[in-house]
């Protein structure tokens, strides 16, 4: 690889434009230290161990929202690794338009989506910024990802002396205040109040003060970031699936049903209020006999994942009667991008209950959602139901609906390898021999 030229530096590496011999570029970062004074012997030994673990950690991150690492010599002298070229930094394209023209959601959603995917490895980023998160592909299909995992913790058992140490100047407008004396304090609450200042610096009405509770935001998500950069990390948002769905209600459409009865079951259920089995029984049955019309899509944007939990815990009949019409409405309506990454949750939600036929109506309602979108985060929801995993007789159920569909199957399932990489032979046997079939009449 040939260096072209550098385009990045911070505490420990310096990233390095380098280009092959074909002429395609890429992004390499080397360790280096680069920090004021003179940096401990036993410290630097412990911060190069850190980057080889993160190129190799983040080279098994496979994720659409998580930067990949395509190659590394992380047994060189310095070690390095190489990523694919970004289009931009977060942080470079704010400083164009601090809300991306309007498509900020977009970029919260991907950031989101990534965190989502380590913090179920119970690996915490802790150092979220915009600077680290890069915009790749092309300028017509591009996608926001996470990088630089340098501060990331595993399970917190790989923490040494490291410290704040390393962390560049600025970031500690990002950081949690719990970890800013201490990594071991990482959580993924800590992650998620880094999301609160990305968020504010999308949307805030103000100036912020580092590791503190943003508290005087007047924006229309001024709630979501006082709670996401709370002090207490016990009271932020306790999953990242949770501050998901509160920004999407908050983006919920404010447009007015044209019936006063939706208009009221609209407001019961944007109350905090706990709503009871009658009020639930006639919100269901409004449902089922004006599902044709337009109030009950807005209706349906204002059932929250807390609400599906809700009526899954009150009555499994009226939940399975409202997950039918739910599902069907996802399969088959046109959404803003980032309301998708909720309305995969919500139908997630409504998978656990116990009947094939409505697994089997959710499993289609995920396909086409996210086939149709082009959204990566469901596509993978679809496929992590639908894998080696899935239940033999609901594959055998789920299986039917793709006989019936036939060629709309077909073109979901092509559209999941070019999308996501995903072939019919990582889905169960008995849908991958269906598809097999079907798909090659």
């Amino acid at each position: 690889m040939k260096v072209v030229r550098q385009i990045g530096r911070g505490g420990f590496g310096t990233v390095d434009l380098v280009e092959d011999e074909t002429g395609a570029q890429f992004a390499r970062k080397t360790f280096s230290i680069i920090q004021p004074g003179e940096f401990p012997a036993d410290m630097e030994d412990n911060v190069k161990r850190r980057f080889r673990r993160e190129a190799r950690i983040q080279s098994e991150l496979v994720h659409h929202n998580i930067v990949p690492v395509l190659e590394s010599d992380v047994e060189a002298e310095p070690p390095s690794f190489i990523m694919p070229l970004a289009l931009a930094t977060l942080d470079q394209e704010m400083a164009a338009s601090k809300d991306l023209d309007g498509h900020f959601l977009e970029a919260l959603m991907d950031i989101l989506a990534g965190l989502e995917e380590i913090h179920q490895l119970d690996i915490y980023h802790r150092d979220l910024k915009p600077q680290n998160v890069l915009k790749l592909g092309s300028a017509d299909n591009y996608r926001y990802a996470i990088g630089d995992f340098g501060l990331m913790s595993i399970n917190d058992t790989q923490i040494s002396q490291l410290t704040h140490t390393g962390m560049r100047m600025g970031s500690d407008f990002y950081t949690a205040p719990e970890i800013v004396a201490d990594l071991r304090q990482a959580s993924a609450r800590s992650d998620i109040y880094s999301v609160g200042c990305i968020l504010h610096d999308f949307v805030g009405t103000g100036s912020r003060i580092p590791c503190n509770e943003i508290n005087d935001d007047k924006s229309p998500f001024s709630d979501i970031i006082r709670i996401c950069t709370r002090k207490d990390p016990s009271r932020r948002f306790q999953t990242v699936a949770d501050l998901r769905d509160a920004i999407l209600e908050v983006d919920a459409t404010d447009e007015k049903a044209e019936t006063q009865e939706a208009n009221d079951f609209i407001e019961l259920l944007e109350l905090d209020d706990v709503i009871d089995q009658k009020s639930w029984e006639s919100i269901v049955a409004y449902v089922e006999n004006n599902f044709e019309n337009n109030d009950v899509s807005l209706l349906l944007h204002r059932v929250s994942l807390a609400r599906v939990n809700e009526i899954m815990s009150l009555n499994v009949d009226l939940a399975f009667r409202l997950a039918m019409k739910y599902a069907d409405w996802a399969r088959n309506g046109t959404f803003d991008f980032s309301f998708c990454d909720g309305l995969a949750n919500r139908l997630s939600a409504f998978y656990e209950l116990e009947n094939l036929t409505c697994k089997a109506e959710i499993l289609l309602a995920l396909l086409f959602l996210g086939t149709s979108h082009n959204r990566w985060y469901v596509e993978r929801k679809f496929v992590g139901l639908a894998g080696d995993g899935m239940p033999d007789d609901l594959a055998k159920r789920f299986s039917l609906e793709v006989r019936v569909l036939g060629g709309q199957a077909c073109r979901a399932f092509r559209h999941l390898e070019v999308s996501i990489g995903v072939k019919n032979q990582e889905l169960h046997p008995t849908l991958a021999g269906t598809i097999k079939k079907v798909c090659a009449e």
